[in-house]
């Protein structure tokens, strides 16, 4: 029977070795992950600031700092208003190509890592917790 401290372990397992590859994949694009969140959560279309806050969970100063370098890379362009936190933050064909690339990119690093024989693999615990990993290889010794 798993207990909750291993599904928490195996949890935190998981989110570090996503971490790991996607930061490696937004080295050659030339982004951080704060950066490649953000143009994430505009994937689906235009934000205002406010909404990128609440579901990035990110800090007022980090989301301008962040949202100033993606401007300056031409990955988004910011619509202001007259009302503070309310500016449209509206993704470009830069920023979307620069998602295209870090996506290929983790790709290519989970075959290298990890083979082309990729599994999901479920746990549940009590059925409320479930942690799901991607990318591990399964063979016959």
């Amino acid at each position: 029977m798993l207990t909750k401290s291993l599904v928490s372990n195996l949890n935190s397992f998981a989110r570090s070795l996503t971490n790991a590859i996607v930061r490696e994949a937004l080295r050659p694009v030339g982004l951080n992950l704060a950066e490649y969140q953000i143009l994430f959560i505009l994937n689906s279309g235009a934000k205002t600031t406010d909404e990128i806050k609440r579901a990035l969970h990110m800090d007022k100063a980090i989301l301008s700092r962040n949202l100033m370098k993606l401007k300056d890379m031409k990955a988004v362009l910011i619509s202001y208003d007259e009302f503070p936190n309310r500016s449209m933050i509206l993704p470009t064909v830069t920023g979307s190509r620069m998602l295209k690339r870090v996506d290929k990119q983790v790709k290519k690093l989970e075959n290298e890592w990890f083979g082309k024989n990729q599994v999901d693999m479920q746990i549940a615990f009590n059925s409320d917790y479930v942690v799901k990993c991607t990318g591990f290889s399964l063979s016959k010794k």
